[in-house]
């Protein structure tokens, strides 16, 4: 009886994160190579892109505006997706990050994402992504808690393998 229990909430618990018909409508996009086995599957249906993300990271807020993943041993590390109203504007991306420095191109997973680090004397604010999602700003920041270092090389490391994840349709 509990062995049928706990498979019925493993199955339940991806239903809830994945419902069937997006997983069976864009299953060819978001798992084009099988993808992690362990990972999660993040939809966003409406906006057009889906990217995996491993265990160590668990949902803690969404809306249509904002998704955050929270690193579950420190939930003070988070990864927080936006997709602005604004533009993509190249030129205009410096203007967001904390050095006000233009972000250096990066390719992860066959995208053009564009990286600004703390850096510097820029110790303590957040890494930022930025995504040109046709044509619209699509904002990453890595927001992970700072002693006296940025972001930590383990989580700078798993962000970037989550968005060579990261795929549109």
């Amino acid at each position: 009886m509990t062995r049928n229990s706990v498979c019925i909430v493993l199955l339940l618990s991806l239903f809830c994160l994945v419902p069937t018909s997006d997983a069976q409508k864009y299953g060819a996009v978001c798992f084009p190579d099988g993808g992690h086995p362990d990972w999660q599957l993040w939809i966003a249906s409406l906006d057009g892109f889906c990217f995996h993300y491993p265990p160590i990271y668990k949902p803690v807020r969404a809306n249509s505006k904002v998704f955050a993943l929270a690193q579950e041993l420190r939930p003070q590390a988070r990864l927080l997706f936006w997709l602005t109203n604004k533009p993509f504007k190249l030129e205009e991306l410096g203007s967001l990050t904390p050095s006000g420095e233009a972000p250096e191109p990066m390719q992860l997973g066959g995208l053009t994402f564009y990286y600004s680090g703390s850096g510097g004397d820029q110790v303590g604010y957040s890494d930022h992504y930025f995504l040109n999602l046709r044509g619209k700003l699509l904002h990453i920041e890595v927001d992970d808690p700072y002693i006296d270092n940025p972001s930590s090389d383990d989580t700078k490391d798993s962000v970037q393998e989550i968005l060579k994840t990261f795929r549109t349709f």
